[in-house]
């Protein structure tokens, strides 16, 4: 049995598999709900647990909102939206013990803003490589297996890595990494490609990637975000097989490479549909400000032209808006075919 008192804002479904896993390896957890919701069983969920990992029901207390945490906590994890995740991480730090953390989950980048409120020392990021889907409140089917990857910002916190590291492994293998942000990175480059595609089409990855038209945009996507890369020193990791620098090379062997990678990646991700369509199709807000959105900010700020994920970026808050249909037609753009001409018109526009 463990001492250390973890508390888990976010209990969709990544949030109540690792609840209910900490749970049963005998860790003091504590789930809070964003929502007042009926709690049973004297402040205690039962969560169901299928799929890959296995099927079980464990019992997880759970409490109406991070306020109604009982105690103050060693470790918190922040499982939200990449949105609400700042503002809920500064509800969190009250809850805090001295020297408590927050776990954020970071497939996309929203680190800036973490730091502000957290502060470099206490935000750790976990990466998640496993699937996870919830059926209803207190039903979770893991989908897919994985490791995970966690990380730190600062240099006063790398000493509680190995702690979080075997408390982790309890759940899936969990190895450290000595370059989060360039794990982050890798992460949301690929994740700006299958969001903002998803989120114009309204189609899963392999469906949309019949199209040549989808290739040539996650080409611009990967080559634009790689020269913001390069501009800021940023050694952005593998994903998978895919290696960025090689994608990224001139000539017939690198247009080759991406052809492979581009195959693979549709055999092995086809039936993926995006969290910024799903987000759209629920009448919900996305995460495409920290997806594309992320690399446009840096572009202006850096003077990298980005222009075809500003255009990608720009159609998906259209349809965020109702200005735009999700619609297959969208990837026959014209500014989108043309990111040069496109890249004219925000320079006339002072967009740039």
């Amino acid at each position: 049995m463990s001492e250390i008192k973890i508390g888990i804002v976010g209990a969709g479904a990544v949030g109540g598999v690792i609840g209910a896993l900490l749970s049963e390896k005998g860790y003091d957890v504590e789930v809070a709900k964003r929502y007042n919701s009926d709690i049973v069983l004297d402040n205690y969920v039962n969560l169901e647990i299928t799929g890959v990992f296995g099927s079980k029901n464990i019992l997880v207390k759970a409490v109406n909102g991070v306020n109604g945490f009982t105690t103050k906590k060693d470790v918190i994890f922040v499982l939200t939206k990449a949105y609400d995740a700042p503002e809920v991480a500064k509800q969190c730090l009250p809850h805090l013990t001295d020297n408590g953390i927050i776990i954020s989950s970071q497939n996309v980048m929203n680190v800036e803003e973490m730091i502000n409120v957290v502060g470099s020392d206490r935000l750790f990021a976990l990466i998640i490589n496993w699937s996870a889907v919830r059926f209803n409140k207190a039903t979770m089917e893991v989908t897919r297996p994985g490791n995970m990857i966690i990380g730190n910002f600062g240099d006063k916190s790398a000493k509680y890595l190995e702690v979080m590291k075997r408390i982790l492994s309890n759940i899936a293998p969990t190895e450290i990494s000595n370059n989060i942000i360039g794990d982050i990175w890798c992460r949301t480059i690929i994740n700006s490609c299958i969001g903002s595609v998803g989120a114009l089409t309204g189609l899963n990855l392999g469906k949309s990637m019949i199209f040549p038209t989808t290739k040539h945009i996650f080409v611009n996507i990967i080559f634009e975000a790689m020269s913001l890369a390069k501009a800021l020193n940023v050694a952005v990791k593998n994903y998978g097989a895919l290696n960025y620098y090689e994608f990224t090379k001139r000539g017939f062997k690198a247009f080759l490479y991406r052809r492979k990678m581009l195959r693979r990646l549709k055999k092995q991700n086809g039936h993926f549909v995006s969290s910024c369509q799903r987000a759209i199709e629920n009448n919900q807000k996305s995460e495409i400000d920290y997806l594309n959105g992320y690399f446009v900010k840096l572009g202006q700020k850096h003077s990298v032209s980005v222009p075809t994920n500003k255009r990608m970026f720009d159609m998906v808050k259209e349809i965020e808006k109702g200005e735009r249909h999700m619609m297959l037609e969208n990837l026959m753009d014209y500014y989108l075919l043309h990111p040069k001409k496109y890249l004219r018109v925000l320079k006339i526009n002072k967009e740039v």
